[in-house]
């Protein structure tokens, strides 16, 4: 698109800028390295289709050959299978050379499991230090040491259809403090009322449907009711009964599309609200590069409505930190280090947010803010907003429990969503699930 080649060329601008003026510092980087030959890497990634990544990691990989004649072979896999696949793989010891993590209790399963190795001595060159914030090394440190690098920043979000909402003479809410379920709710029954969809939803995608059941838990309980629960002070029990009450209420209200069971996030739900059906769409900020942000089509993104009666005692937004680790089983460490620090030059960070559209974890806000489009320059500064007045960004539940407590949070909610359950029966699952992994409420 025309408007990317004129954030490039910003971009390239301010690193020119940044490099002259001595902004960023860095050694290394691969610089010193002696070409290699003969090694080919491999790479799986959970972003197939997504807009924009096969050209970056296209161009990524065969700048990286040209320099040092290393081969990088990148595998996309869409999110379901990819999480199968690298499991499989990881058992048997023949993974990847790297792949893509998300932290939390996945970095601590991986270390337990020997199967990522330990790269602190890539965090310890100058600049990872300069470049990387404190939040995303500490979600991938376990037990002292550095397990993964961060890349990307996925938060959730609901974007919205700024022409529909100014048609209707909707009130756009504000991007800091969002709005109430109660005005959500009036605002989807104008929608309705003429013809249009309120939200897109993707039920063919287990893990879409966490990003509003995220919000609606803490909104409904508090930032801190699934850490409590999760560290077993409280019982999943009340928390998850109230969530999925409230959203088996939601889906009973006819919101979201006709067969939004079997639709997926991008061939069917991105569409739908790319073409002005459908109002709004809840998904991570990487959603931005799916549904253009141009003259077209005017694209605007808020943080989900709250149901908790005193929202400003509640966290801000959901979100992580998509993160590259090494294989242990891995018999080209250096060159995979090597591959890491590459792509972490601010010229590959840039051209990352300049295809994708996809904000990066890697300095996030004051590198290049003339790179991002604008929405997502919206969404940055939304979120440095909402940390300077004490509302951090809050980790997913997901992310922070043990991968089969995850996956039974995953499989419940989808029963919920669907009716396939009732809220007290899903409620009941989860807790007799954490009961067996981690253990009683103490």
């Amino acid at each position: 698109m025309q408007r990317k080649y004129i954030y490039a060329i910003v971009a390239i601008v301010i690193i020119v800028v940044a490099a002259v003026s001595g902004w960023y510092v860095y050694e290394n980087h691969g610089s010193s390295t002696s070409k290699s030959s003969n090694v080919t890497l491999t790479f799986w990634l959970p972003f197939a289709g997504e807009s924009g990544e096969d050209e970056f990691w296209g161009n990524a990989t065969q700048a990286f050959y040209n320099q040092y004649n290393i081969t990088v072979q990148v595998s996309e896999y869409s999110g379901d299978n990819y999480f199968t696949k690298l499991a499989t793989a990881l058992g048997s010891g023949a993974p990847p050379d790297f792949f893509v993590t998300y932290g939390g209790a996945d970095a601590t399963t991986y270390v337990v499991d020997n199967s990522v190795a330990d790269i602190s001595n890539l965090y310890s060159q100058t600049w990872a230090q300069n470049q990387i914030p404190a939040a995303a090394k500490t979600t991938e440190t376990v037990n002292g040491a550095q397990y993964a690098i961060p890349y990307e920043l996925d938060s959730d979000w609901l974007f919205i259809n700024q022409a529909l909402f100014n048609k209707y003479n909707l009130t756009i809410p504000d991007m800091t403090t969002g709005w109430t379920w109660d005005q959500f709710q009036a605002d989807s029954n104008v929608f309705k009322a003429n013809g249009i969809v309120p939200v897109a939803m993707s039920g063919a995608n287990t893990w879409a449907l966490t990003f509003p059941e995220e919000y609606i838990l803490e909104r409904t309980n508090g930032p801190d009711a699934f850490a409590n629960a999760l560290a077993r002070e409280t019982n999943f029990t009340t928390i998850y009964n109230a969530t999925d009450t409230n959203i088996a209420q939601w889906v009973a209200g006819n919101d979201f599309q006709p067969g939004w069971q079997s639709a997926d996030y991008y061939a069917d739900a991105a569409p739908l609200f790319q073409n002005g059906s459908a109002a709004m769409w809840i998904q991570g900020t990487w959603g931005v590069g799916m549904v253009t942000d141009d003259s077209q089509f005017q694209l605007g993104a808020v943080p989900w409505p709250y149901y908790a009666s005193n929202p400003s005692a509640n966290g801000y937004i959901f979100g992580e930190y998509t993160s590259f680790a090494i294989a242990n089983a891995t018999k080209h460490f250096a060159q995979a280090e090597q591959f890491l620090s590459f792509i972490s030059q601010p010229l590959w960070l840039s051209e990352y947010v300049n295809l994708t559209e996809n904000p990066v974890a890697q300095v996030l806000s004051s590198s290049y803010p003339a790179a991002y489009p604008p929405t997502l320059q919206a969404i940055e500064n939304a979120i440095s907003a909402a940390e300077a007045s004490g509302k951090p960004l809050l980790t997913r539940p997901g992310t922070l429990a043990p991968d089969a407590l995850s996956y039974e949070l995953d499989t419940q909610n989808l029963l919920v969503f669907t009716g396939q359950t009732t809220p007290s029966a899903a409620a009941t699952t989860i807790e007799a699930t954490a009961t067996d992994i981690i253990g009683p409420v103490t």
